[in-house]
């Protein structure tokens, strides 16, 4: 099954007439979002923001260390402001995974990944991931609809198809490390995704 995300800016010439044209065709989401010429978190961006909100549109934005337009911190600001925009934040925000963990934990809208060089360095020491995504449900200082920590995690992967069981084992290495139970790892592995999609899902 391919369900097609698709790459527009809100730097692109016509950025909102690209969405209306993207979406008529079928995409369900926008993949890599990455360096734009502000922040992610400019006000000059939203309208764009309510563009994608108002046409269901998931929102992957591409979170790294390699600028600090790109910064997790700003995906705080856009997940407050357009609660209704599913948003992954790819790679957890790498090397920033406690930003990215502690957005994930306050929006309810926003989940994390940690394919690429994050899950090599999350491999090396597979526990650690449990000290940012800690929480086990609400608490005086969260969302009072707040779930467990690694219900907030999906799998992804930015490597070629024939190492996907080579991630999968990296994945399960950090999962058993951090006693993530079955029923985690099936939304995980799909189920939240899944959910973010209005795909749905078999008990």
């Amino acid at each position: 099954v391919i369900i097609p995300f698709v790459r527009v800016t809100p730097d692109d010439e016509d950025a909102l007439a690209k969405l209306d044209e993207v979406k008529g065709q079928g995409a369900r989401g926008l993949a890599e979002l990455s360096s734009f010429r502000y922040d992610w978190s400019e006000e000059r961006y939203f309208p764009f923001y309510e563009k994608v909100q108002s046409l269901g549109l998931i929102a992957l934005f591409h979170s790294m260390a390699t600028g600090l337009r790109t910064l997790p911190v700003h995906l705080g600001v856009v997940a407050g402001q357009f609660p209704r925009i599913p948003i992954i934040c790819a790679h957890m925000g790498n090397p920033d995974f406690a930003t990215a963990a502690e957005i994930a934990r306050l929006r309810a809208n926003v989940v994390v990944e940690i394919s690429g060089s994050g899950l090599l360095r999350l491999q090396a020491i597979p526990a650690k991931l449990k000290e940012y995504l800690w929480w086990d449900g609400p608490n005086q200082h969260s969302p009072a609809n707040l779930g467990y920590a690694f219900d907030k995690l999906i799998f992804a992967t930015d490597e070629p198809a024939d190492h996907l069981n080579t991630c999968i084992s990296q994945y399960e290495t950090i999962l058993q490390a951090c006693g993530v139970p079955e029923k985690s790892r099936r939304n995980i592995y799909g189920g939240t995704l899944a959910r973010m999609l209005g795909i749905p899902v078999r008990a």
